[in-house]
């Protein structure tokens, strides 16, 4: 296996880990039924994309990138933190009885809408081999819109 495929795998593996880790210590439980299902879902769909995805874009997903700008880098980190916090305050929410109890109608209907947003996402990787985790100019691709608007095609 490529490095910059493993360096992926492990990435999302982690953040996967990291996900049930939080959701099971703010709930201070591991018996919470609905938060398996996700934790069991994520790995599914992890499953799913290594299986469909092509190669290169997992390559593309582990490798570092040099052309980043600073501000994406940022703003990447920043958005981690909300994106964390949703699940501690899910965890939390179990814990302390916060909310009303939800009808698993609507988790279940909630949990299909994550697989079919995650599928989505997944076709996007599959339909562009070039899908990044940061917003960069890729000149060295000899792609896009300049060389499209260039030859007239």
């Amino acid at each position: 296996m490529n490095n910059n495929i493993f360096k992926r795998v492990v990435q999302v593996l982690v953040s996967y880990i990291l996900v049930g880790v939080i959701l099971f210590l703010a709930a201070w439980t591991v018996r919470w039924p609905w938060a398996w299902v996700l934790v069991i879902a994520n790995f599914a769909v992890l499953a799913i994309n290594f299986l469909v995805l092509p190669r290169e874009v997992i390559e593309e997903r582990g490798r570092k990138k040099d052309n980043v700008k600073k501000w994406d880098r940022v703003l990447s980190v920043i958005g981690v933190i909300p994106a964390l916090g949703v699940y501690v305050v899910a965890g939390l929410d179990y814990r302390f009885f916060w909310s009303m109890e939800i009808h698993d109608g609507a988790r279940v209907l909630a949990l299909l809408l994550y697989f079919l947003g995650s599928m989505l996402v997944t076709w996007a990787m599959v339909s562009n081999r070039f899908f990044s985790t940061m917003v960069r100019l890729q000149t060295e691709r000899g792609t896009g819109w300049r060389r499209a608007a260039r030859t007239g095609s």
